[in-house]
């Protein structure tokens, strides 16, 4: 009895079967393909038309020879073929791509597609008589024969793999993969061999995977498109820190490509023989555009320095031998006198004294400059000068135990370190510390008791305000319930008496 032909007979159904499904899939991914996609069913369809070409053929050959073997074989593979490439794009680009954030790796793709390719092989070759576990085990030393010829390439692969199921980076990342600076680049494709960056040069680096797998790794997208740039300006030496880091943040609110949050940061970063350089930090969102934002940065921080009278100092060498005569020193101290004694009027505790006393009191009193946050004097440390706030603002905190409490602010005009004056021995009963960038009259003891032996007016003044801050202080405290009441009801006579005993006024 001759052989029945692959396709003829009972076997007719199975083949009349793959034509049927091939034409259903092909028609369902016309229907649900975009318009630009539906180039990816040309292949399944020459598959298709060709396959049922050779299984007419097969047909009209005459029965039991090898053309009839070899067409039914080749007929049912391209049938497969058909079925296979169209089921992938149905169920990879249509049913799974739809639920992910990123494309499929290209990588991923082709091992999927390696894989039905290998089955329906297998399949063409069952149908063709051969048996495949003989060859499958033919394969084995072929295998290790072509492992050994092929490492490299087989351990981009599993480096691909490695890549693959790790995700240290997808599509769209930017990524640095050595300790160069400009080895970096956008990812653009990653398939079984290498990746493909793609650098603000527009140039593109094909990188081997096992070099991927084996480098440091840096991502500049992940875990957040956030990324930290930053750029150093450096500022005159005279002018104060505090004011310089605000100067500099205010230039950066408007910089397009800056992010929102984070905030962007400005670092007192160190002292030069230029001035003081600042490091001014940012965050920005979109990483190709970094060289950009920088650049407007710069920008911003210039214009702001130029409008501010601040001129950038450029390294340079100015030696010059210059002899300043006595008439010019004593015009400069005279100046630098008038502007101290314009300082002291302003001061309401002094607008008491004349304008002689106030400008003998500013030859010999001296104001220090703090930032914010520092500590002028403490708790229970010994002291004897008192303190007139001309710029700025302190706290009054009053510490117990571990923490401590704020009784007060003080503000330009205001006094204080007076509780001290009472008693040579006496210590500081509060805490001052700046809450911003200040600048402090300090009039020492000896000073004071020569002011205060000339002008009666301005003892007055001291007692009167000694004895209402006691009685501040004391409503203060037990408020609290910091420490128990004292001796703070004193009359206003008691102060007096004190105060000149403690200056040995007569």
């Amino acid at each position: 009895m001759p052989d029945v032909p692959l396709l003829r007979g009972e076997l007719v159904t199975p083949g009349l079967a793959l034509l049927i499904a091939d034409c259903v899939l092909l028609l369902t991914l016309r229907l649900l393909l975009p318009a630009a996609a539906r180039r990816q069913i040309i292949l399944p369809l020459v598959a298709m038309v060709l396959g049922a070409a050779l299984a007419a053929l097969e047909l009209r050959a005459a029965p039991g020879t090898s053309a009839e073997a070899l067409l039914g074989v080749a007929a049912v593979f391209l049938l497969l073929l058909a079925l296979g490439r169209a089921g992938f794009i149905l169920a990879v680009d249509l049913a799974l791509q739809r639920r992910r954030a990123h494309p499929m790796p290209l990588i991923t793709r082709q091992i999927i597609q390696g894989l039905i390719y290998a089955g329906i092989t297998l399949i063409a070759l069952r149908r063709a008589g051969v048996d495949t576990t003989s060859l499958l085990t033919t394969s084995a030393l072929l295998t290790a024969i072509v492992g050994l010829s092929l490492q490299d390439i087989l351990g981009n692969l599993f480096a691909g793999l490695a890549i693959q199921a790790e995700t240290p980076f997808a599509l769209g990342d930017w990524i640095r993969f050595d300790d160069h600076e400009e080895r970096f680049g956008e990812v653009i494709e990653i398939n079984w061999r290498a990746t493909k960056l793609l650098t603000l040069e527009q140039v593109t680096v094909v990188v081997p995977n096992a070099v991927l797998a084996k480098a440091p790794l840096m991502n500049y997208t992940k875990p957040s498109a956030l990324s930290l740039r930053s750029v150093s300006v450096t500022a005159p030496m005279h002018e104060p820190p505090d004011r310089v880091r605000a100067l500099l943040l205010d230039a950066l609110k408007s910089v397009d490509g800056l992010a929102p949050a984070p905030p962007p940061t400005v670092v007192t970063q160190d002292f030069s023989e230029r001035g003081v350089r600042y490091w001014v930090r940012f965050f920005i969102t979109d990483f190709a555009a970094r060289h950009r934002v920088t650049s407007d940065v710069r920008d911003r921080l210039w214009y702001a320095l130029q409008r501010a009278e601040l001129e950038l100092p450029v390294p340079r060498r100015d030696v010059r031998v210059y002899q300043q005569t006595e008439q010019e020193r004593a015009l400069a101290r005279e100046r630098e006198l008038e502007r101290r004694a314009r300082a002291l009027r302003d001061i309401e505790l002094l607008r008491v004294l004349p304008d002689a006393q106030l400008e003998q009191l500013a030859a010999r009193v001296h104001a220090n400059r703090y930032t914010r946050g520092e500590l002028v004097f403490e708790q229970g440390q010994r002291g004897d000068d008192l303190y007139i706030v001309e710029r700025g603002e302190v706290a009054v905190l009053l510490r117990h135990g571990v923490g401590a409490t704020e009784l007060a602010r003080l503000g330009p005009g205001a006094f204080f370190g007076e509780m001290s004056l009472l008693r040579a021995d006496a210590r500081r009963s509060a805490t001052i510390q700046t809450t911003c960038a200040s600048t402090l009259v300090v009039i020492p003891r000896a000073v004071l008791r020569d002011v205060l032996a000339r002008s009666p007016e301005l003892t007055q003044t001291i007692n009167q305000a000694l004895h209402e801050r006691a009685e501040q202080l004391e409503a203060l405290r037990a408020e609290a319930e910091l420490l128990p009441s004292e001796s703070f009801h004193e009359p206003q006579g008691v102060f007096m008496n004190r105060i000149r005993e403690f200056f040995s006024l007569s």
